[in-house]
């Protein structure tokens, strides 16, 4: 891609034109071509790597102002937002074509990520999804480095799955990801809510609780719909400022969406959860799971699922199929 029509996303104009063939924020992995990206960190500034970068064969580089003397570029404000704009519109802004579920909270994450993709699954959709054990791809398994990759590698995960035939992908979006800008620009069609608790405290992650929630409570600025859990003590605290609408799931007070009368179901070949879901959607379930915490991430699901659409019948068979690794084996 043309850095002219890239940077056209930021709103800059560059008088020198290069041919830009990836994008990074990591200047051990520039190749010839590349955009790099030099980043604020906690431990150092991103500027300080711009000379290996160019000596690696960077063709731009964007920062925060001064822009280093002939190199062609842009300097800009926030480095970060600017490199989710760009990497979005690098790869073709795959988003735009996908329905997007970003599921937060201190716990449950990856939990209710697998349960939300096995329901989705069960309703015949091809469904990618990112977070902390990797991302999937039709069935394929990716590494990454973080619950909430960096922009462009995100970008790049939704541009493969897109390519792949992916309608939908379910993703685990950390207080990381949303201070650090990873998913600026993104808007999520549903954002889940499950809980806080004091977590990711210290160097090199959020400096107080404050900070942490607030990250927290950057999702409902960017989404379509939100579901929240009303029995966690910040809830409040979390949608205040919320840009969407708002609907709520609960064990123990009324709610859109509640689950009760959970009983254990245990059998040869099977340990799990039977429970009762009342709202839009409801009837007994059957969980592949057992404990009250997973039929709890189980409502979070059912209720996440229903705002996109899916039925009962899939709802159904894709929690009482669904595996989570590391969990319950």
């Amino acid at each position: 891609m043309k850095l002219s029509k890239l940077l056209s996303v930021l709103g800059v104009q560059c008088p020198q034109e290069a041919e830009i063939t990836a994008l990074t924020c990591d200047s051990r992995e520039v190749i010839p071509g590349a955009l790099f990206a030099a980043l604020p960190g906690c431990r150092a500034d991103g500027r300080a790597h711009i000379p290996e970068a160019l000596y690696r064969g960077a063709a731009a580089v964007v920062c925060a102002p001064p822009l280093p003397a002939g190199v062609p570029g842009a300097p800009v404000d926030d480095p970060r937002t600017a490199l989710a704009l760009l990497a979005a519109e690098f790869y073709g802004r795959p988003a735009d074509g996908l329905s997007l579920i970003a599921v937060t909270g201190t716990k449950g994450k990856t939990t209710t990520a697998h349960m939300l993709k096995a329901i989705l699954e069960a309703a015949g959709h091809r469904v990618g999804m990112i977070g902390t054990i990797g991302a999937v791809i039709a069935g394929e398994k990716v590494e990454t480095k973080n619950t909430t990759p960096e922009s462009y590698e995100l970008h790049s995960l939704f541009r493969r799955m897109a390519d792949a035939g992916c309608s939908h992908v379910v993703m685990e979006a950390s207080s990381q990801g949303f201070k650090l800008r990873r998913t600026a620009g993104i808007q999520f069609d549903v954002g889940v809510f499950l809980n806080l608790s004091p977590d990711h405290i210290g160097p090199g992650e959020h400096e107080s609780f404050e900070e942490y929630l607030q990250c927290k409570r950057l999702m409902f600025r960017q989404c379509r719909q939100g579901l929240v859990n009303i029995d966690d003590e910040h809830c409040q605290e979390v949608t205040a400022g919320a840009l969407c609408p708002l609907r709520t799931f609960s064990m123990s007070q009324p709610a859109d969406y509640r689950a009760g009368e959970i009983a254990e179901e245990r059998r040869p070949g099977f340990l799990g959860s039977r429970f009762t879901a009342s709202g839009p959607v409801s009837g007994e379930f059957l969980l592949n799971m057992p404990g009250r915490f997973n039929v709890e991430n189980a409502l979070a699901a059912l209720a996440a699922a229903d705002m996109l659409g899916i039925g009962r019948e899939a709802a159904a068979k894709g929690l009482e199929t669904v595996q989570v690794k590391g969990r319950t084996q």
